[in-house]
């Protein structure tokens, strides 16, 4: 089981994390390691990765994969593992 939080667009992160966003990320990464896409990057400050504000593009699934399988070179800022006895690293 691989577990990963979306990448969304910035401006409805900013709005989830007025909503509890943050909390909620630190309580899954308490239960289990986790990769985190969300957060401002190169495809999350970029609206043209998306369909709208919630659903990305068929390329950031690919970079996703990338970053949680290996299997080629991704943007540095994007995609870290995090949760229980990782911190914040990238894979």
């Amino acid at each position: 089981l691989v577990v990963f939080s979306s990448p969304i667009l910035q401006t409805t992160y900013e709005e989830a994390l007025q909503n509890g966003y943050a909390d909620f990320l630190k309580d899954v990464g308490e239960i289990v390691p986790y990769y985190c896409f969300s957060g401002l990057n190169s495809y999350t400050t970029h609206a043209e990765y998306y369909f709208d504000n919630s659903h990305y593009k068929p390329y950031v699934g690919l970079q996703m994969e990338k970053v949680m399988f290996g299997g080629g070179k991704v943007e540095e800022n994007f995609g870290e593992r995090k949760g229980i006895g990782n911190g914040s690293q990238r894979k």
